[in-house]
């Protein structure tokens, strides 16, 4: 991972969720590029997951208010595969984002957890909405490509089976 501090990406020319490794072993990335300045971030599913669901909130927010904009918001076929090499930059803590209505984009902020010494790195990206819808199908497809889940307890299964808590505590096996 690289020192750098603060990361301001805008606009973003390319933005994706991926995962690399094999299920129950990946490792989750948020990556933009701008041009050809790539940024890797290490997120957790379960941030991904959050993210595609906010950016799905936000967007209906966004049509609500101006149905005028439905063609913004329509995802653009394309390639969202990891650019590589793979370089973080850091580990997400905290992510937020938001809209700006005027430029018809989102803005989402990225932070490691902070430092003794002052505030953590930090990665903006500003994206079209489209991208951003386009973004929110990728995470919640790379997500669903892992290990499946117990329709008992909603845990990841392993090949041979798991531990499961709602089987009375008996290995409950795949089918």
């Amino acid at each position: 991972m690289t020192d750098e501090t603060a990361v301001d990406l805008d606009p973003t020319t390319f933005i994706t969720v991926g995962a690399e490794g094999p299920p129950g072993e990946r490792t989750f990335y948020l990556q933009a590029a701008q041009s050809q300045r790539v940024v890797s971030l290490i997120i957790e599913k379960e941030q991904a997951i959050a993210l595609a669901a906010s950016i799905d909130r936000l967007a209906v927010g966004v049509l609500r208010r101006d149905p005028s904009r439905a063609a913004a918001l329509e995802a653009p076929a394309g390639n969202l595969d990891l650019l590589l090499p793979l370089q973080p930059l850091f580990r997400v803590a905290e992510m937020g984002i938001g809209v700006d209505e005027e430029r018809g984009v989102f803005v989402l902020v990225a932070q490691d957890e902070p430092e003794e010494e002052g505030p953590g790195r930090r990665a903006r990206f500003v994206a079209t909405f489209a991208q951003m819808v386009a973004l929110a199908r990728q995470a919640l497809h790379v997500a669903q490509q892992g290990r499946p889940t117990c329709p008992l307890c909603g845990r990841p299964m392993e090949p041979d089976g798991h531990f499961c808590p709602r089987a009375n505590g008996h290995d409950h096996l795949r089918d």
